[in-house]
């Protein structure tokens, strides 16, 4: 797995593929190979005709790209994102929903339908989510599972495993699908 960043002036993608905040998106083979070309470019800025033929091509593909597996939608509403904005600066935090309610002066049943409303996910599996793909970047960055987990909120190596192979499941991610889908993981 790896991951990348790639920046792009404003304008140049639809603005509706970015409605609601940073993508983390799947990368086909074609874009990764763009990328990389791109990146071989002096600088990686578009200076020739090639440079333009390749930054058009990954503009196109920034637009069709699926979500990655583990895609973080950010919610609207400045209550939600204070307690998103919280766990993402710190993945280890064990704050019930009951107590962030309290926080941000919102009912368990009001945040809890607003975050669905907002996320299309319950405040756990978004909790979950982010610890999966926190813990993601971290492998990548070659830190070993056992710091991983308790920097996520896991006891154990084997319990944040276990979290990433049921949010896998869920997804439908697991066995020859997984196999089929496991194309390098990038952040545009």
């Amino acid at each position: 797995m790896e991951l990348c960043t790639a920046y792009m002036e404003p304008g140049m993608v639809n603005e509706a593929v970015f409605s609601h905040g940073c993508r983390m998106i799947r990368v086909s083979a074609l874009l990764d190979a763009g990328l990389r070309a791109l990146a071989e470019e002096s600088s990686g800025e578009v200076q020739d005709e090639r440079g333009a033929l390749l930054a058009r091509l990954i503009v196109s593909e920034i637009e069709r790209a699926q979500d990655a597996d583990f895609a973080i939608p950010m919610p609207q509403d400045l209550r939600l994102r204070r307690i998103c904005d919280a766990l993402i600066e710190t993945p280890s935090l064990e704050t019930d929903i009951d107590s962030w309610g309290s926080i941000v002066g919102l009912s368990r049943r009001t945040l809890t339908r607003k975050f669905r409303a907002e996320t299309s996910l319950t405040f756990g599996e978004w909790r979950r989510r982010l610890r999966a793909a926190r813990a993601t970047i971290q492998q990548t960055e070659g830190q070993p599972l056992r710091a991983v987990a308790g920097k996520v909120g896991y006891r154990t190596a084997h319990g944040l495993q276990a979290m990433i192979e049921r949010c896998k499941v869920r997804r439908g991610l697991t066995g020859t699908n997984n196999q089929r889908n496991s194309a390098p993981h990038r952040n545009p």
